[in-house]
């Protein structure tokens, strides 16, 4: 054989011996290190900061760990046994923070069956295509607010607050939806 040859056929034997090391590896491992367990479901921070589980085959992501949030307050779900919700908010406090955890709410409640509508609380400024709601319908409503906190307001699950400490409370609400 060349010498060209032996030294391809080295670097396709380190290829596929690191792959299968990788592969091997992974399997492993029962516990990725840097890893967190919360009653008894393993969660994988990200570079970004947030933290993935799997619960039967559907991942959910997390902006706070599960022992960041023990501190959050939110009431329980019981109330909610409807297989529809809206998630209500309104259209001129509406931002970025908000829009956000909306879509991972509305996630997480379809990852549980739950069929998910958007619509604004009042008809100012409401996008023609979204419907007008209140409280009276089974709903989880967004409102931003100096105080942060969650409460139960005829069928709505109010989420209130402002940036972070929203996030804070939805994370906690999705911890209670995956049944943690």
């Amino acid at each position: 054989m060349k010498r060209s040859q032996l030294m391809a056929l080295f670097i396709i034997f380190l290829m596929v011996s690191s792959a299968a090391g990788f592969i091997l590896g992974s399997f492993s491992q029962d516990k990725p290190e840097n890893s967190l367990e919360y009653k008894g479901q393993q969660f994988l921070p990200s570079q970004d900061g947030r933290f993935f589980t799997t619960i039967n085959g559907v991942q959910f992501v997390f902006d706070y760990s599960p022992q960041e949030l023990e501190t959050v307050d939110v009431p329980s779900l019981d109330l909610f046994n409807s297989q529809k919700f809206y998630i209500l908010f309104e259209q001129s406090y509406k931002d970025q923070v908000i829009d956000y955890n909306m879509q991972k709410l509305g996630y997480f409640l379809q990852a549980n069956n739950k069929i998910v509508y958007v619509a604004c609380t009042q008809e100012e400024g409401c996008p023609e295509d979204l419907p007008i709601k209140s409280c009276q319908d089974y709903s989880f409503y967004f409102k931003q607010a100096n105080q942060s906190k969650a409460y139960i307001q005829d069928n709505c699950y109010v989420i209130e607050g402002s940036g972070e400490e929203i996030t804070k409370i939805t994370d906690k609400v999705d911890l209670k939806l995956v049944g943690l």
